[in-house]
């Protein structure tokens, strides 16, 4: 055991080096973002309000701070005209580098760039397949092709794909993609609500002889 002098000692070098320690998380996060458990877009919101064009449309509620926080990666309901425009641009942006900059400083030690591949790697996927969730009917535009009905792809057609989720009505390029896809809370959402719709003659459901052998995944998830 340690005697009382070096106990002293040892809980003052302690108490010095948590000190050291959050002085530096003061330095690395402001006052509202406290020690990393909260966002401060605070700057990102007063650039929404400048976007005038946008807010006349109504489609995210910004009457105030909260009310934005809670629609404001509502991407998928603004228009193509907007999203184009430099204004919106600029604001998208500096709004990715601040979400991009607080993760790296609230979690120093995750693989941001592996998290980021998944991510890219989604993406492309989702791009490629024409099922990017909000932007079915811009892509197929892009590409000159006819979009499904409502920007939809029949069921059946998506279905036939092996890395086809039922729940979310997404489909994707390989595995990797699709694996990092059922681990996703909008999935896990999506999944339990379809549990939910009751059973009709078979009609809400594939046969479990006919689901293609990686949608049985999401179904046991």
């Amino acid at each position: 055991m340690l005697a009382p002098q070096e106990n002293y000692e040892s809980e003052v070098l302690f108490a010095q080096r948590l000190d050291m320690v959050l002085d530096k998380a003061d330095r690395i996060f402001s006052g509202e973002e406290g020690h990393g458990r909260f966002l401060d877009l605070h700057r990102h919101y007063f650039t929404f309000c400048r976007l005038s064009k946008l807010r006349k449309l109504g489609l995210i509620r910004s009457d105030d701070y909260l009310s934005w926080l809670q629609n404001f990666d509502k991407f998928n309901v603004i228009p193509l005209y907007i999203k184009q425009t430099s204004q919106y641009v600029d604001y998208v942006t500096q709004l990715f580098h601040y979400l991009q900059d607080f993760i790296q400083r609230a979690k120093p030690l995750l693989d941001f760039t592996e998290l980021s591949g998944h991510i890219e790697e989604m993406f492309d996927g989702e791009w490629d397949q024409r099922s990017l969730y909000g932007w079915e009917v811009a892509i197929a535009k892009i590409y000159g092709e006819e979009p499904a009905h409502n920007g939809e792809i029949n069921d059946e057609a998506r279905a036939r794909n092996d890395f086809y989720c039922k729940a979310c009505k997404k489909k994707f390029s390989n595995q990797n993609v699709f694996d990092f896809h059922l681990k996703g809370k909008r999935h896990t959402k999506a999944s339990a609500a379809l549990a939910t719709i009751p059973v009709v003659d078979g009609a809400n459901d594939l046969d479990s002889s006919e689901r293609p052998g990686p949608s049985k995944a999401y179904s046991q998830s």
